[in-house]
């Protein structure tokens, strides 16, 4: 008993001294008008900091992280304050309002009541207007350090310097090498002396011996790694490529950093280099690293010495002429970065730096320039081998050798008119685009495969995923495609994230962008300049593209595995199309600060000229969404239009095409299908009618010729059953009875086949039972009564002449 009010009393301690550290905190926890008041201090200082014309990148970036935590933490007073207002106003509602003199007046406690409520109201809506306002504020500094930093970024892009082709730059480099040569020979007897003082000259051959055997061993061991993958993973599956793949480049990276990452702590915790070189060396380890990267990354999708595990199906030739080059360039970026991390080291003269930055630029422009041209070559041979139609993704190469091709020359252009910043990062963009290109692809491989091999229809995922969810094996597949889709969305967004990184553009940047257009902005009067233009037609494109990859995806990936008919699936991307482009306008209109009410003016001043000289393509669009919807008319319909019958083959947004049997396609306006007459041979079903007339003479046995006609449609397979075929007597003429057998069959396709089947049927049957009744006798015509003919004829002659 003692013992069990010793541990309630205990109980009941612990439970005091929780609570009076809570009650402390609740106490110490500001309030919201508190926070407001300090955010609103900070917001001032930031803001009041911007104003600083020197401020560099690294701050603006500093600033901007701080104004993301204040925003959160302002959205979310904000969006706690915003419900709370609106209880407290519906609890005021409920009093009524406040009655006037001539009414009764209120007891106490309701005036008590309703004035601590409209209080707390009060405090609740300054509470949330101060915090939008502060919302606002920070969304402001925000766009106004995106502003600077987009500005900065141009400025440095767009400094002209030295032209490569004038002589004053390569004359001034000249001038300049001795004064850079003796300071080169400076910096590296003070990096001898200092290494001595402090390793001695053995310790620091020793460190340089095994700096150099731990970098070639770790070539070594990335050669060997990559075999082991290689042998682990033993067939080249379609999973086991991209993995082999992305484990080559992985090994290609991870062990030359982790080497240079060991060397570069042993000589920074030697004291061994002078702080001026270690720049330098740091992007000599990290140079080589890329190196690795870069080859690793060539090596795993090419496979030049493993032909069967290459993933892009070119020649050993080419496959090795692209694993060189892609080294190469690696090579030579690294080494002009070296170069100017040393001349910064010994101060060198800028027209050094210009010169080697621009030759270095020109060089790898003309390797890649050379690469591009051979393609273009094979890919023309191949088109006029095969046909343009045969080779895969013709259009799509030809756009990334067009790119390729504009980039390259304005490389080129901006090296040698001095635009040595400009030409320097466009060479690093081809580069760097390559790099995510490729882990996109085998990203996107790897998903691929890892879906398609899971969801199997004999694996083991697949079975367990039903046994767990209950789900059907279609329903399962359907959910793949689906996460397909969605981590292709996923890679593909992400990549796009990373290209314009270099650009001076953030997540956060484009996330103000998107919910700035959603919402909508206005800052005065809208400001319309080629910029903002040209970034809205970039926009609305990239939406476009995003539309129709999302339409051909659902075409071929994710409908295929659905229930839907032909013309619903055609429904339904077509659907998408109209609204991904309404998005794609809007996201582009958003961009240029058209908010929806500008909008609508605009569409109102164009209604005058819809009314007079857009009127049918605007009934057409109209009748169009009408045929979607309604879907009296559908992708795969037999109709008939007038004289023409045929299937409908696309519904578009003007007209439908209509495939005839002829193979000819007529192109039938919207409005026409919607208000004309159409024979529609599938509206309901697709059963087909199939009608036999046979005209018999009269002497024919007509109960046995119904019976002949009925036995011959119902020996038939595709003849149905119910219901059944019918034999009509439709009319008796003077010399035949008409006859005429109607039956059905399942597909309306098959009407034409089995009307000639039936036709070969019912003349066979004909025949072999004789219904027929035989055919009158000919008057036979031989020899002899020809010759009787022409003795007749010759006296006619003569007693003719005699008459005459």
């Amino acid at each position: 008993m003692r013992h069990r009010l010793f541990l309630i009393a205990a109980a009941l301690f612990a439970w005091a001294a929780a609570l009076t550290p809570l009650s402390a905190q609740q106490d110490a926890t500001p309030s919201a008008r508190a926070q407001l008041e300090a955010a609103r201090l900070e917001l001032g200082q930031i803001e009041a900091g911007l104003q600083n014309r020197h401020i560099g990148d690294g701050q603006l970036s500093g600033t901007r992280q701080r104004l993301e935590t204040v925003l959160f933490s302002l959205r979310g007073i904000a969006d706690e304050a915003g419900p709370r207002a609106e209880a407290l106003r519906a609890r005021l509602k409920e009093l009524g309002p406040k009655p006037d003199d001539k009414a009764p007046a209120e007891s106490a406690e309701v005036t008590a009541d309703r004035e601590e409520r409209e209080k707390a109201l009060k405090e609740a809506d300054e509470t949330v207007r101060l915090a939008r306002r502060l919302v606002l504020q920070a969304d402001q500094l925000i766009a106004d350090i995106a502003d600077k930093r987009r500005a900065a970024f141009t400025e440095h892009l767009f400094r002209r310097s030295s032209s490569l082709l004038s002589p004053g730059l390569w004359i001034d480099t000249i001038s300049s090498l001795p004064n850079d040569a003796a300071a080169a020979m400076v910096i590296g007897r003070d990096a001898l002396v200092r290494a001595s003082d402090k390793l001695g000259v053995l310790g620091a051959l020793a460190l340089f011996a095994g700096s150099v055997v731990l970098i070639l061993g770790a070539w070594l061991s990335r050669s060997i790694a990559c075999r082991v993958v290689t042998a682990r993973l033993k067939e080249p599956t379609s999973l086991a490529l991209p993995l082999c793949a992305l484990a080559t480049a992985a090994l290609g990276f991870g062990i030359p950093a982790a080497t240079g990452f060991v060397i570069h702590q042993i000589a920074i915790g030697t004291a061994v280099l002078p702080p001026r070189l270690e720049p330098a060396f740091a992007g000599l380890l990290g140079g080589i690293a890329f190196i690795g990267l870069v080859k690793g990354l060539a090596d795993g999708i090419l496979a030049p010495d493993r032909p069967v595990w290459r993933i892009l199906t070119l020649p050993n030739s080419e496959a090795e002429r692209i694993v060189r080059l892609a080294t190469t360039v690696a090579s030579l970026l690294v080494v002009e970065r070296l170069l100017e991390a040393l001349y910064q080291a010994i101060a060198a003269a800028l027209p050094l730096t210009l010169a080697t930055r621009g030759s270095f630029v020109i060089v790898i422009a003309l390797m890649l320039a050379r690469e591009i041209r051979t393609f273009g070559r094979h890919a023309e041979q191949d088109e006029e081998v095969f046909g343009h139609y045969v080779v895969q993704g013709g259009s799509a190469l030809a756009l990334l050798r067009f790119a390729g091709w504009l980039s390259l020359v304005g490389a080129v252009g901006a090296a040698l008119i001095g635009y040595m910043a400009l030409a320097s990062f466009l060479i690093d963009q081809i580069i760097w685009v390559g790099i995510l290109a490729a882990f996109l692809v085998l990203l996107v491989r790897l998903v691929d495969a890892a879906i398609a091999g899971g969801l199997a229809p004999d694996g083991r995922v697949l079975l367990r995923l039903q046994s767990a969810t209950g789900l059907s094996r279609r329903a399962l597949q359907q959910a793949g495609v689906l996460f397909g889709g969605l981590a292709r969305v996923f890679f593909g967004g992400l990549v796009v994230l990373l290209i314009l990184a270099p650009w001076g553009v953030e997540s956060g940047d484009l996330l103000f962008s998107v919910r700035s257009a959603v919402f909508g902005f206005t800052i005065g009067d809208v400001t319309i300049s080629f910029a903002a233009v040209f970034s809205a037609v970039i926009l609305f494109a990239i939406g476009i593209a995003l539309t129709r990859a999302l339409q051909r995806w659902l075409k071929t990936r994710f409908l295929p595995q659905t229930d839907m008919d032909a013309g619903l699936k055609n429904s339904v991307t077509t659907g998408l199309g109209y609204v991904g482009f309404l998005a794609a306008a809007t996201v582009g209109l958003s961009s240029l600060g058209l908010s929806l009410d500008k909008v609508a003016i605009v569409a109102g001043a164009l209604s005058v000229g819809i009314g007079f000289g857009l009127q049918s393509i605007v009934n057409n669009f109209v009748s169009g969404l009408i045929l979607l919807w309604e879907r009296p008319i559908r992708v795969g319909d037999l109709v008939t239009v007038g004289t023409d019958q045929g299937y409908v083959r696309r519904i578009n947004v003007r007209s439908t095409e209509i495939d005839t049997f002829d193979r000819a396609t007529v192109i039938v306006p919207n409005s026409n299908l919607v208000s004309g007459v159409v024979k529609n041979q599938m509206y309901s079903d697709r059963t087909g009618r199939v009608v036999i007339p046979l005209p018999l003479p009269r002497e024919v046995d007509a109960d046995r010729v119904v019976a002949l006609l009925r036995e011959a449609a119902q020996a038939h397979p595709d003849v149905l059953e119910d219901p059944s075929p019918r034999v009509l007597l439709k009319a008796i003429g003077g010399s035949s009875l008409d006859f005429e057998l109607v039956c059905f069959v399942p597909e309306v396709e098959t009407v034409a086949r089995v009307t000639s089947d039936l036709n070969f049927a019912i003349w066979r049957r004909v025949r072999e039972e004789g219904v027929l009744p035989p055919p009158p006798p000919r008057p036979e015509m031989g020899i002899e009564m020809i010759k009787e003919i022409r003795v007749r004829l010759a006296e006619g002659r003569a007693t003719g002449s005699e008459t005459a």
